[in-house]
């Protein structure tokens, strides 16, 4: 009994009792690719998200392979729908850019990267955010990028990422923000494992 005693006190000395918040902003991230495999459109999908859970903070992956498919060739129409059915209603934006980002096989490189070399790969993704980013900066919805999703975490189907590489795509892509004349916030994530 007194045992029990003794390890309720401790629990409420180290943990405390919980606090009230006074703000929660809860969010999603929208996978159009993820959608399409559970036969929702992705239009809709994200309709519904919006205008029936009420979520405005929608994180959106912008998978490489999707988007350029052949070097310098981009389809950006379903992107721009998702920024802009966002905007209407008032939703943040957090863009995920880069080789990995959220949703297997974590990397979505085009398959014309797929055999270059590390620093050709490297040097080939660093315009793909070139690109990205100048395509969606200027666009009301878009408040922040994430670069890479968990890059240092081995999981998916992926190509070593170096820790140097994500250090210089941050800041790559911080450098073009500025020189655009925005300041989105900009950073990356880490998956928590193994530390």
């Amino acid at each position: 009994f007194l045992g029990t005693i003794s390890f309720f006190f401790l629990c409420f000395l180290f943990l405390g009792l919980p606090r009230e918040t006074s703000f929660i902003s809860y969010g999603a991230t929208w996978s159009s690719p993820y959608a399409r495999s559970l036969g929702i459109s992705s239009q809709e999908g994200l309709k519904a998200v919006l205008d029936d859970l009420g979520i405005r903070q929608i994180r959106i992956p912008v998978y490489w392979a999707l988007i350029e498919r052949s070097p310098g060739k981009y389809a950006w129409e379903e992107l721009d729908q998702q920024l802009d059915a966002i905007a209407r209603r008032g939703g943040r934006v957090t863009l995920a850019i880069g080789q990995k980002v959220p949703r297997w096989p974590e990397c979505w490189l085009p398959d014309w990267v797929k055999t270059a070399s590390t620093p050709d790969r490297g040097e080939a993704a660093i315009k793909f955010l070139r690109d990205v980013v100048r395509h969606t900066a200027s666009h009301p919805a878009v408040k922040a990028y994430q670069v890479e999703n968990e890059p240092l975490f081995p999981f998916g189907d992926c190509p070593f990422i170096s820790l140097s590489h994500v250090k210089r795509e941050i800041t790559f892509v911080r450098s073009l923000d500025r020189s655009l004349g925005f300041s989105h916030a900009i950073y990356t994530t880490d998956s928590g494992e193994f530390t």
